[in-house]
């Protein structure tokens, strides 16, 4: 799963909760969209912590190629906040999956592509 933003100021603003999250609990926040009410919650044992996160700037076209040649989700991110709720933060954002017509042929070229290099 990808995280896109709307701009980089919001990409910026979830890039600097998430490392701050990592540096206080030890591990990434992981949004669990499967109850009822989304919740971030945390795994101290989850392996790589010490990765870097990275912004990088792609155009929608360029993100459309990486899911047809993936098949990876993609977040549309176009707002993100953090509200201060005593020792801890409560998080606002919204967002909406995007979603591209799976080319079947195309992602098996993606492959070969991939194994090829």
């Amino acid at each position: 799963m990808f995280l896109t933003f709307k701009n980089l100021k919001t990409a910026h603003k979830c890039k600097d909760y998430i490392e701050f999250h990592r540096k206080k609990y030890g591990a990434w926040p992981n949004l669990n969209m499967d109850t009822d009410y989304e919740k971030l919650i945390y795994d101290m044992d989850h392996i790589g912590t010490h990765e870097p996160l990275y912004i990088e700037e792609k155009t929608l076209g360029d993100i459309e190629e990486m899911m047809h040649c993936s098949g990876a989700g993609v977040i549309y991110c176009y707002e993100f906040g953090m509200i201060p709720m005593g020792k801890s933060f409560t998080i606002t954002f919204r967002a909406q999956e995007m979603d591209v017509q799976l080319d079947l042929e195309r992602y098996m070229r993606c492959l070969e592509n991939t194994l090829d290099s």
